[in-house]
């Protein structure tokens, strides 16, 4: 009974991309006179109506969350060590501003990528392991970089 209700419904959906130009809900691939249940620009599963059927957002959002908060934490390090060590010495205010001004365009630059449609596709086709393991490890790198700050700022 499931099987053929399954049949029914790859069918329903190779009768619905025969005649149309629709768009893959995961990457914007065209759709039209796809005879598979997948779309062969990413790998999706497709199902009526046209939806990514495991969009893993949960670990999605935890892996850009601390991306971008790190961002906008280091923006308030360079700003403290503008105040703090322009007065003290030009070597420790260089490196602390540079220092700082690479985490931002790091953190900037992985949470962008990951907010770009190509990369929340890339990610939500990693395995669970693999997605838990991003999160996990930008999370660790926010702690880490503000262990640090502590560290230089103390």
């Amino acid at each position: 009974m499931a099987d053929s209700d399954g049949k029914a419904r790859d069918e329903a959906l190779r009768r619905f991309l025969a005649v149309r130009d629709v768009p893959c809900p995961g990457c914007d691939y065209n759709l039209r006179g796809l005879e598979d249940d997948r779309c062969p620009e990413c790998g999706f599963g497709l199902r009526l109506p046209l939806e990514v059927p495991d969009p893993g957002v949960g670990w999605y959002v935890a892996t850009i969350v601390p991306a971008a908060g790190l961002a906008g934490f280091m923006l308030v390090v360079i700003a403290v060590s503008m105040l703090r060590y322009s007065r003290d010495g030009v070597v420790e205010f260089v490196l602390a501003v540079a220092l700082s001004s690479a985490v931002v365009v790091m953190s900037v630059s992985v949470a962008w990528r990951l907010c770009r449609r190509s990369g929340r596709v890339w990610f939500q086709g990693n395995s669970v392991e693999t997605r838990i393991g991003l999160a996990c490890l930008s999370w660790f790198l926010a702690v880490l970089s503000l262990v640090l700050f502590a560290l230089i700022a103390y």
